[in-house]
């Protein structure tokens, strides 16, 4: 028994203030997993904690101080249990299975998560843009060792920080390429087998192992592409609201910013759409239709599928520096337009997959069976969504992405795709 009361007391109200604080970031995330960050309100928060309306101030300073708390708890959490994954690693490869499984047997125990990460670059930003740069320290304080264990290819700094951002956005997309594609908004996530884990290090593997390079198509960059879009009121009016969300995001994005923009009545914006979420729900649709168009063009002649892939990167990004707002519009549709999202995504991946077995049943892609290809399709595009995020969306201005990404690109891409040679 304590031999001081007040000590007891004081420790009494510090452990329940603990217990409230913990009940509420927990009622967060299941409101958040149910609801979105969108509709996570203090109301529905402090319902699902029972506590009053006001107790959440005496705790967080506001709704954004909370929303974000969401992500940095559970990934020093996460990033724990990946550390512990990876203790007494045979090699960096060995080192990437264990954690790529760690991760998504974490997803499994906490179905939440996902839908926390996937919707916090938008909706609780600082918080997302620290999670992540903290796992790219983690890749690559772990490329540099396996460097100097000889593990992997010498590369300089600039390449192993391109290289562990490719890395860092590729999980995520890949948990979200084996969810349910009707799960929406909850981003349920299916069975991961272990050959997803194989298939991801082996183009690794491939990508910074020592193995000789086949052949490189090398650099593919070519002049913009430029199409001249349809200019009919309803391409205008989605034209406009994609620069009004590139500016301002989905929820600044007014029926009247959009109209002065576009340089029209409000009355002829609800001739074309009933309400400001039916715009939303077409805007990534428009959005992807457009740039999905140019790359086409961009890919036109390629003769491999490692060339359309580098000719289709450098087609993106060059779309990217006259259509900033592309980046922008699909990040937010994961918070306000999650079913939409949903959509977007696997029709990227269908368009991925389609191209990958029509090269695969050429005879490319020795290294991968057919199975496989699904884990290759998530890898790329997550590489161009983090990329155009690291470097293009952090800025006011259009811009080109720097060569010495690309080059890392390209290079990871080619060396990748390719079987070992009989050397290695």
């Amino acid at each position: 028994m304590d031999a001081n009361p007040i000590h007891a007391r004081k420790r009494s109200r510090e452990e329940r203030a603990r217990q409230t604080r913990e009940s509420l970031v927990k009622s967060g995330f299941k409101v958040v997993s149910r609801h979105g960050y969108a509709k996570a309100s203090v109301a529905r928060i402090t319902e699902a904690s029972g506590v009053a309306a006001g107790t959440f101030y005496s705790y967080f300073d506001s709704h954004q101080q909370f929303l974000d708390q969401l992500l940095p708890t559970e990934g020093v959490h996460l990033l724990g249990i990946l550390g512990q994954s990876a203790h007494q690693s045979a090699d960096y490869f060995d080192h990437e299975k264990r954690t790529f499984l760690a991760f998504f047997a974490y997803l499994k125990r906490r179905p939440y998560f996902l839908r926390v990460l996937a919707e916090a670059e938008i909706a609780a930003p600082q918080s997302f843009a620290q999670h992540m740069r903290n796992i790219e320290d983690r890749y690559l304080r772990a490329l540099h060792r396996a460097q100097k264990k000889g593990q992997i290819r010498p590369q300089s700094d600039l390449s192993f920080r391109v290289i562990a951002e490719v890395l860092s956005g590729a999980r995520g997309h890949i948990a979200i390429g084996f969810c349910d594609p009707s799960s929406a908004p909850a981003f349920r996530l299916g069975h991961v087998p272990e050959w997803a884990a194989e298939t991801y290090v082996k183009f690794i593997r491939h990508g910074i192992g020592h193995q000789d390079l086949i052949k490189h198509p090398g650099h593919l960059a070519g002049a913009p592409t430029r199409r001249v879009r349809p200019q009919d009121t309803r391409s205008i009016l989605l034209d406009s609201a994609a620069r009004v969300v590139h500016r301002s995001g989905y929820a600044g994005a007014s029926v009247q910013a959009i109209t002065e923009l576009a340089e029209v009545a409000v009355g002829t914006f609800y001739a074309h759409f009933s309400s400001r979420r039916k715009l939303f729900e077409e805007l990534l649709t428009h959005s992807r239709s457009d740039m999905a168009s140019e790359v086409k063009e961009a890919v036109r002649g390629s003769r491999s599928f490692a060339e359309l892939e580098c000719h289709g990167f450098y087609g993106f990004f060059d779309y990217l520096v006259r259509n900033p707002w592309y980046v922008r519009v699909e990040t937010e549709a994961a918070v306000w337009a999650p079913t939409a999202y949903l959509r977007h995504f696997f029709d990227l991946a269908n368009r991925y997959l389609k191209a990958l077995r029509r090269s695969w049943a050429q005879g490319e892609l020795r290294a991968y069976k057919e199975h496989e290809l699904p884990v290759l399709a998530y890898v790329f595009m997550a590489a161009r969504h983090y990329l155009a995020t690291r470097y293009i969306l952090v800025t006011s201005t259009s811009q080109r992405l720097p060569s010495w990404v690309s080059a890392t690109y390209v290079e990871l891409v080619c060396r990748g795709l390719e079987a070992p040679s009989q050397n290695s």
